[in-house]
């Protein structure tokens, strides 16, 4: 009788502790986790990245006569800041390192309609089609537009570890693709002109 008490007694103890044990992760998973990504994104905040094409923000200008579109990149520490201004009053697209055409290529597409920026990540799923990526590794982003021009600008990860993006390594070529539409703001129309390029990160 003595045996079966202090066995119970223990296996009390034992749910007591692993009862506090759970309720010391739920603690850390809905309080403490937010708070480290909130102050992680916080530091991502790029001064290059302010919806103004500036040269000198970027080492590395390109005009890309087809298009009449400028386009600069800067690789700092582990993110890649890119800036597009396009002729377009509509969407603008970059794409990385397809295999064929638009196919698992990393799209960042976005517009921005006065104050307000859209802007989503995208994979190529095919040769002519892409939706959206199951993990927005867009860092910052930002973006104007005028009577002339939109520009539209963001940061991403050279290698978010996400399967639907591609890595990035400084000092290698990569194609890069690059479209926009005249007009409409609605990213599932098809572009008004496209092209791809070859550009050294």
């Amino acid at each position: 009788m003595v045996n079966n008490i202090n066995t119970s007694y223990k296996e009390v103890r034992m749910m007591k502790f692993f009862l506090m044990m759970l309720i010391g992760i739920l603690i850390v998973v809905i309080f403490v986790a937010p708070l480290s990504l909130a102050e992680e994104a916080q530091e991502i905040s790029y001064t290059e990245i302010d919806g103004v094409f500036n040269e000198e923000d970027f080492e590395n200008i390109l005009f890309v006569e087809n298009l009449d579109m400028h386009i600069a990149w800067l690789v700092k520490g582990e993110n890649l800041l890119f800036s597009v201004k396009s002729i377009g009053k509509g969407w603008v697209a970059v794409g990385f390192n397809p295999s064929n055409m638009m196919k698992d290529a990393n799209i960042i597409i976005g517009d921005v309609k006065g104050e307000e920026i859209i802007i989503e990540d995208h994979f190529g799923v095919s040769n002519t089609g892409h939706r959206k990526d199951e993990v927005d590794n867009i860092l910052q982003a930002n973006g104007s537009e005028d009577e002339n021009f939109t520009v539209l600008e963001f940061v991403i990860p050279l290698n978010s570890g996400d399967d639907m993006d591609q890595e990035l390594i400084p000092g290698n070529k990569y194609k890069v693709i690059l479209a926009y539409h005249m007009s409409s703001e609605s990213l599932k129309i098809r572009h008004s002109k496209r092209t791809s390029i070859e550009i050294e990160i």
